[in-house]
C-alpha cells in the first residue's frame, strides 16, 4: 500500500487498525443460516490447489479453515495490526506455508490479471468504492471463476435506526448495500443473489430465552418462504449472499 492514501481508505485503515468492531449483540445472533450459507457456497466452488483471494480477511477470516483444506490462499487486508495477528494465528495453526497475508488497498489490487481461481469476502463491498472494486475483483478472477460476498443491505428502517444509534461501530465512509448497488453487479458479473434476515430480526430479542433456536429456525424459514413468493420484500432484507460468476 502506498504512503499517499486516498483519505477514504486513510479513514478505513485508521478505524480498523484501532476499532476492535466487537459482533453486535441482538441482532448478530441470528445469523446462522445465512453465515451458514455463505460458508457452503464459497465450498462449493474452491477445490484443493486452486488459489484463491479472501477480500478483507480481517483476523476472523475463511482463509486458515481453506489453508487446512489445502487450498491456497492470498489473504489481504487494509489493517496491518489485522494482518499481524493474522499472521500469528496462522503459525500457531501451522498453516502459515499456504496462506500470503498482504496489506493491501482492496481498490488497487498488486496481483496480475486473472490470478485467481475464486475471491470472497464477509462484509466489505460496502466499505469500498463500488465500480472501482468491481472492476479489481473481475480483473485478477479467471475466467469462469467465482465470487462470493457476504453482504448487509441498506433499506430496512429497523437496521437503520440501530446504525444511527451505534455510530462507533462504523466508519464514515461505509453503506450498506443498496438496490443501485446490487444493480451495478450486472455491468460486471453474472449475478445470484440470496437474501435472509427479515422476520427472523424480531429473535433477536430472544436470544437469552429458551427455545431461542426454535423460534430462530421458524422465522428463517417464513422469511426464506416471504423471499420467493413476494420478490418486493427482499429490499427489506438484513443480509445477501451474493454469488458473481465471471
Amino acid at each position: 500500500m502506498t504512503k499517499n492514501k486516498q483519505p477514504r481508505v486513510a479513514r478505513e485503515t485508521a478505524f480498523h487498525d484501532t476499532i476492535g468492531s466487537p459482533p453486535a449483540p441482538g441482532f448478530y445472533a441470528i445469523i446462522n443460516l445465512s453465515v451458514g450459507y455463505y460458508v457452503d457456497t464459497i465450498a462449493t466452488h474452491i477445490r484443493p490447489g486452486q488459489r484463491v483471494l479472501e477480500y478483507g480477511c480481517g483476523k476472523d477470516g475463511l482463509c486458515f479453515g481453506l489453508a487446512e483444506r489445502r487450498v491456497l490462499i492470498d489473504a489481504i487486508d487494509i489493517s496491518s495490526a489485522r494482518i499481524e495477528a493474522a499472521k500469528k494465528i496462522a503459525t500457531a495453526r501451522g498453516i502459515d506455508e499456504r496462506i500470503k497475508f498482504w496489506v493491501m488497498d482492496a481498490h488497487r489490487l498488486r496481483f496480475p490479471d486473472q490470478h485467481f481461481d475464486g475471491v470472497f469476502g464477509s462484509s466489505i463491498l460496502h466499505h469500498l468504492n463500488l465500480p472501482q472494486a468491481l472492476a479489481e475483483i473481475r480483473r485478477v478472477l479467471k475466467p469462469n471463476g467465482h465470487a462470493v460476498f457476504f453482504e448487509p443491505l441498506g433499506h430496512n428502517g429497523l437496521i437503520n435506526l440501530y446504525r444511527k444509534l451505534t455510530p462507533h461501530r462504523r466508519t464514515q465512509d461505509e453503506h450498506p448495500l443498496l438496490c443501485s448497488d446490487l444493480r451495478l453487479l450486472a455491468d460486471f458479473f453474472s449475478v445470484k443473489i440470496t437474501y435472509f434476515h427479515l422476520l427472523s430480526l424480531a429473535a433477536a430479542p430472544l436470544r437469552h430465552v429458551w427455545g431461542f433456536r426454535g423460534v430462530l429456525r421458524f422465522l428463517d424459514t417464513i422469511d426464506q418462504g416471504l423471499f420467493t413468493r413476494v420478490p418486493a420484500s427482499r429490499k427489506l432484507a438484513w443480509i445477501a449472499v451474493i454469488e458473481l460468476s465471471s
